[in-house]
């Protein structure tokens, strides 16, 4: 998925721009990932992009410049994906986030986007590290598990979903933007168990007992805090950069 950093650093005009084609694309997207065989490869932050960005008055018309063999690329991967004429990129239609049409995105609406965008970005990445770092090399028996992998994975999140947000977090949903640590609980140890498979994973968390609610609160952002060094650090040493991590969920009055 796209970086959120992306739309963090874009002044206001580009980031609104870049969200409105997200969101008309993201349903499309999200389902796309869940396929197996859809063999999409880490997108190039500047061609999602371009790609957010879309169309302008500054194309280049000329086939054999850099830009324009970088646009043919990137239309080419985004067609990989899916039928990029099947997506509703009419700028007249409102999209679609939440099963609400926004014409345009209001600011208590804006971070909630981002928080999700994080949100999407860190299951991706722990699916893709877990399964890195965990091959199911036999064949025979690969769908089935696959499965299991994904339901120990799940289990880390509210919502039981790796692929997407089925619903934004209610105040006493959990999860590991919760605000308090002991509703932080469930997914923490839900968390280690899913670290406790890694190679290296230090003893400390592979051998200690459940995190659990009859902690104080300290103890358990102790051991939050050696899963999410031993986590960000793993995730550097595979893949050259940080993770994006979960964020907490931008709690506002107005839903609208």
């Amino acid at each position: 998925v796209p970086d959120p950093g992306l739309f963090l650093r874009a002044h206001r005009e580009r980031a609104e721009r870049y969200v409105m084609t997200w969101l008309r694309v993201r349903s499309g997207w999200m389902y796309m990932l869940r396929l197996k065989d859809a063999e999409v490869t880490a997108i190039p932050t500047q061609w999602w992009r371009d790609f957010l960005y879309g169309e302008t008055g500054r194309q280049d018309r000329d086939e054999t410049t850099r830009n324009a063999q970088r646009a043919r690329q990137i239309m080419h991967v985004f067609r990989h994906a899916f039928d990029v004429e099947d997506v509703d990129m009419d700028p007249s239609v409102p999209p679609v986030w939440f099963n609400r049409r926004y014409p345009s995105i209001p600011a208590s609406v804006y971070p909630k986007i981002i928080w999700e965008i994080h949100e999407l970005g860190f299951r991706q990445e722990l699916l893709a590290l877990d399964r890195l770092l965990v091959p199911m090399r036999d064949q025979g028996q690969l769908e089935d598990k696959e499965e299991r992998r994904e339901d120990l994975l799940e289990r880390v999140f509210p919502d039981r979903s790796l692929y997407c947000v089925r619903q934004l977090p209610e105040r006493d949903t959990g999860g590991l933007g919760a605000l308090l640590p002991h509703a932080r609980v469930s997914s923490l140890e839900a968390f280690r168990r899913v670290l406790s498979r890694w190679p290296k994973c230090p003893q400390s968390i592979y051998k200690s007992g459940p995190i659990a609610t009859n902690m104080s609160a300290e103890e358990i952002v102790q051991r939050e805090e050696e899963l999410a060094r031993f986590y960000i650090q793993t995730f550097y040493d595979e893949s050259g950069r940080a993770p994006i991590v979960p964020r907490a969920f931008p709690w506002t009055e107005d839903l609208t």
